[in-house]
């Protein structure tokens, strides 16, 4: 499979790969067939047309659930010591596995190789949005992962496995690289060599020999030359793979996205993740390792991994809100409002320190900077579907509060206990003036949007007179205006989905409930946003008819 016109070839011959998939599936016990096996199924799922009669035969999502659930225990594709594998082919055959994963780029560089890996890679393939064949089968792949038990599957593997071990865990960081043994007991092949003997062709022979530091001549032949040389290739490919015992942001952030995908705008899949009682409680923990995470370092490449990593939790638990009656309930008993606002905290602080030094921001520093901006949009977006299932949940956002300058102490996680702690709705009025002032920003201009949005609602009920009087006593001379003002270009632009968050919330219409449809403008070549006059459109969606009775009440104030 290394050869690859051999493996073009079978990828072009569907029966012979189905066949081929079955037999491996039926010997899936065995190690080594089910990590071939994965490989053949990802290999599968990269092609589009091969995807969809994959997918149709529904057998290739069932023998990955199998394969997920076989490698849950014991999975040969994390081992990476000679003395790991009961036999040196064994220990060889695997290494050739690796091969040609990186080779066909089947999985991420920043991912370790391991068939749980493998299979979060091929579902990302899923959520592809460059091809009309993904996009189009979108909602029929969302049921089958539902249908196939893989959503299930990943949805207990994450909060049981993923999110308990990285919390868990000491500081990471980027540059780590995990070379130590699985813990997972060695493997039982019961003295079958049930595996396959990759011929390599001689132009990768002649990269083998080149890495075995000279001890072998191109022109070596014989078994035990060869075996020398593929021994020592071997070495060297472990050396510079990670293991695949642990849990890294990577793979987390895959999961996540993948989960994402699942409950967009399927009913079914989100009540499956909801169904499950840590799932709420997991995600508002993983969001505050994050958080700590966040403010205990000064490396930038570290907070971009861990900003990321907010957002993509944040787009998750948007999803999992959007029209769910039990989720507003069960996000506030764990403390998840007094968790959220340590965001609207933590970016107001640093996008005050990175507006000082606008000047002089390197590249890094800039997608920092959008990455706050986007935390802030999400943040406001998730609020907003909270309180707009329930219009009580404004009374419990009001007693929440936060110093902006918090070190995040453990004593301050869930509630924070700092003295000059202040409502999370000053923080959020705050935010959303910084965001105003700083509007020719395109992403500040957007997130300012987000955060109007948000306010609108916490004033919308004469009741909530406490938020009212919050907000205006932050804006600039009281006036409410400006926070109209931005809903009404939300409303322009919100029937755009930007690229970034394209799919991620549900169009209105599209369920019972009136949810609000969250959309995304798009900047220029210079950097200005495209908005133009506002218009109410003649036939006005749920979405924006809810909006404009916003407004109105806005107007009242």
């Amino acid at each position: 499979m290394v050869n690859t016109n051999f493996c073009e070839e079978l990828l072009g011959n569907y029966q012979g790969l189905l066949s081929l998939l079955r037999g491996l599936h039926r010997a899936r016990k065995e190690p080594l067939m089910a990590a071939a096996a994965m490989i053949l199924l990802v290999l599968g799922f990269s092609k589009p047309a091969l995807m969809q009669t994959l997918v149709f035969e529904r057998q290739a999502l069932e023998m990955t659930a199998e394969l997920i659930k076989a490698a849950a225990t014991s999975d040969i594709l994390t081992l990476r010591h000679r003395n790991s594998f009961e036999t040196k082919d064994h220990y060889v055959c695997i290494a050739y596995i690796c091969i040609l994963a990186r080779k066909y780029q089947l999985i991420s560089d920043e991912l370790s190789i391991s068939t749980y890996n493998l299979a979060l890679s091929a579902f990302y393939g899923f959520t592809r949005k460059d091809n009309a064949a993904f996009l189009a089968m979108a909602p029929l792949l969302r049921s089958e992962l539902h249908e196939s038990g893989c959503l299930n599957l990943l949805t207990d593997r994450m909060l049981a496995w993923s999110i308990s071990l990285f919390v868990g865990s000491q500081a990471w960081t980027p540059d780590l690289k995990l070379a130590a043994t699985s813990n997972a007991p060695l493997l039982d092949d019961n003295g079958n060599d049930m595996w396959m003997v990759f011929d390599l062709p001689e132009e990768e022979k002649n990269v083998l020999s080149s890495l075995a530091v000279g001890s072998v001549s191109k022109t070596a032949s014989g078994f035990d030359k060869q075996a020398e040389v593929d021994e020592k290739y071997v070495c060297r490919s472990f050396e510079r793979e990670q293991s695949g015992s642990r849990p890294t942001p990577a793979s987390i952030a895959l999961e996540l996205e993948v989960l994402q995908f699942c409950a967009t705008a399927s009913e079914e899949s989100q009540n499956e993740i909801l169904a499950n009682d840590s799932c709420i409680p997991q995600l508002v923990t993983l969001l505050a390792k994050c958080q700590q995470d966040i403010v205990g370092t000064e490396r930038k490449q570290t907070v971009k991994v861990f900003l990321d990593m907010v957002v993509l939790v944040l787009q998750l638990l948007v999803n999992l809100a959007n029209n769910s009656t039990t989720f507003s309930a069960r996000f506030i008993a764990c403390d998840g409002l007094d968790v959220v606002a340590k965001n609207v905290a933590i970016v107001s602080q640093r996008l005050a320190l990175s507006c000082s030094t606008n000047s002089s921001q390197t590249a890094l520093a800039k997608e920092v900077s959008d990455l706050h901006y986007d935390v802030l949009l999400v943040t406001s977006a998730l609020l907003t579907n909270i309180v707009d299932s329930d219009s009580s949940c404004v009374v419990h956002i009001s007693y929440v509060t936060q110093y902006q300058q918090c070190r995040l102490a453990k004593n301050c996680f869930p509630k924070c206990l700092c003295k000059q702690r202040v409502p999370l709705v000053e923080l959020l009025t705050k935010a959303f003036v910084s965001c105003h002032v700083a509007s020719s920003n395109a992403d500040a201009n957007i997130a300012a949007g987000y955060l109007a949005v948000l306010l609108g609602f916490l004033m919308r009920e004469p009741e909530h007179d406490y938020c009212r009087q919050m907000v205006q006593k932050h804006l600039p001379q009281r006036n409410v205006d400006i926070i109209v003002e931005h809903i009404q270009k939300f409303m322009h632009i919100s029937d755009t989905v930007s690229k970034r968050f394209a799919g991620l919330f549900s169009r209105p219409g599209s369920r019972s409930h009136n949810s609000l449809q969250l959309g995304f403008a798009s900047s220029t070549q210079t950097g200005d946003t495209s908005i133009s006059s506002i218009s109410a459109p003649e036939n006005t969606s749920a979405a924006n008819a809810t909006l404009l009775s916003v407004i109105s009440s806005l107007n009242s104030v």
